[in-house]
Parts: structure tokens; sequence; C-alpha cells
């Protein structure tokens, strides 16, 4: 940041910065990094290294967690942050607005809010990933697949055939359909049908451990208290993050049960044994 670009086959430049926080996500915007953390956001100028720091506190309630899990940045420039326990913040210039299941607002809650009607608001107040497409946009939240039209909602849950409602990761294949990584296994939503894997199909590998992850690694500890919801070994069906590669092979990171990769036939795994870091896979 801020230095010459290293020339091909010379030592790579790396600089660290300290935010006293996790962090969660990244996205570029131009030359400014958007740096999502467990207490906040931070945007850094990564040619002059100035850097602003974004709360719930000092947008005076503009977005209402801190907890960011996602930052995207559409093709009009919008910065979207899907948060812990605070819905989805959009800012468009200096600009903010919040949804929420319960409805819409630029300022703090309570004030200058748009209130949706029945099942139109975002499916939950936890949302962990974004993607954009033309004219409309979907969140993953913890109370299923939120479709975004512009101006309301449509959440997908468990009563239409997603595995379970809560939802971490969204992916696109070349044909448009969509993948979406769940605490219950993955769905591939194709011609308006939701076909699901589970480890009984192949979707991740079988860990035998006793391995209890850091409480910081744990998406939240009162949700998994929930019954069926403990995660505090191995469950390879609890699915954290998708990608589609080039030859349309699907990549899923999972809790405890390594990477899983499926080509549209054949179910491949991945942990330790085969040389990757851990079997807890974020990205």
């Amino acid at each position: 940041m801020g230095q010459e670009e290293p020339k091909i086959g010379s030592v790579p430049v790396f600089k660290n910065l300290e935010t006293n926080a996790n962090i969660r996500t990244l996205a570029m915007d131009g030359n400014f990094l958007w740096i999502g953390l467990s207490n906040g956001i931070i945007r850094l100028d990564t040619e002059t290294e100035a850097y602003d720091i974004f709360s719930a506190r000092s947008t005076h309630g503009a977005f209402l967690s801190n907890g960011i899990f996602k930052i995207k940045v559409d093709n009009e420039g919008n910065k979207w942050f899907a948060t812990y326990g605070g819905g989805l913040a959009k800012l468009s210039g200096h600009e903010w607005t919040v949804y929420t299941p319960y409805g819409m607002g630029p300022t703090s809650y309570g004030a200058g809010w748009t209130f949706f009607r029945g099942a139109e608001g975002l499916g939950d107040l936890w949302a962990y990933d974004i993607f954009f497409e033309p004219e409309t946009m979907w969140v993953a939240t913890w109370k299923g697949a939120s479709l975004f039209n512009g101006k309301t909602f449509k959440t997908y849950t468990q009563d239409d055939g997603l595995p379970d409602k809560w939802v971490y990761a969204i992916g696109k294949e070349k044909d448009g359909s969509f993948w979406f990584g769940t605490e219950g296994g993955v769905t591939h939503y194709i011609g308006g049908k939701w076909v699901n894997y589970t480890h009984k199909d192949g979707l991740g590998a079988e860990i035998n451990d006793n391995f209890s992850p850091h409480s910081d690694s744990s998406p939240s500890t009162s949700h998994h208290a929930v019954p069926g919801k403990k995660i505090m070994t191995s469950n390879p069906n609890y699915v954290l993050t998708v990608a589609i590669d080039g030859s349309n092979s699907k990549w899923f990171g999972t809790w405890g049960g390594g990477i899983a990769k499926f080509d549209g036939k054949t179910w491949t795994n991945f942990t330790k044994a085969e040389g990757i870091g851990g079997n807890f896979v974020n990205a």
C-alpha cells in the first residue's frame, strides 16, 4: 500500500493493519479497501493509507449492528453490508439505508422508517452473504434466502424446499441457477425447484474429532444452543461458503468436514489429510 508494485519474481511486500478486532470480510472499491470487523467498518485508502472508521454510533444509527459479516460493492458503487443482528445496510455516497424484516429507513431506529407489510421484509436481522443480479439481489439470512426486487423481499424457507433455514452462502452457476450453503447441507435452486444434498450424498468428509472451536469462530453461541444446532464438533452438513470455478465445479467450505467439491456427478472431499490447513473452512 502506497509503494511501487514488486516486480515479477521478487518477494511480495506485505503490510499489516492492526484492527484490534476479528476481520470478517474485505471488499475493494477503486483505491479503497473496505474491512468488515466484529465491531464496525474500516475504509482504508490504499494509496495514502488514510482511513475512516464507521460504527452504529458514529453513523447515528444509520446501521444497527457493528458485527459485519459481508461487504459487497454493486455496479453503481453502492456498498452493502450484511450484519450480525442489524439487517442489511447500504451506503450510497454519504447516505445510509438499512433494511430489516420490519421495514427500511435512513435514520436511527424508529424515525423516518417505511414499514413492510406481512413477509415483504428481509428474512432476518442476521445476514451473511449477498449476491447481485441485474435487477434483483439475494441475501442469505438465518431465516432463509431473501430475494430483493429493489422494493420488497421474498424469503424462501424450508417450506419452499431449503434443507435448513439458516443460510450462509450463495453461488451462481453459468446456467443462471444458484447454490445455497446452509446448516443442513447445500441446495441447488434450478428451474424454480430446490434440489438438496447432504453428507449422505457425499458432502463433506467424515471427521471424528473432539475439536472445540474458539467461541469467536462460532457464529453464535446462543443460536447453537438450539437443539440440533450444536456445532462444538465437526458437522459436514454445515456449509459456510460457496465458490463455483471456471469449469463449473462447485466448492463448499464446511464446519469440520473440510472442503467439498462437486462436479455435478461426483463428490470429492479434501481435509487436513489431503493437505489443507484445517477442516473448518470459512472462505
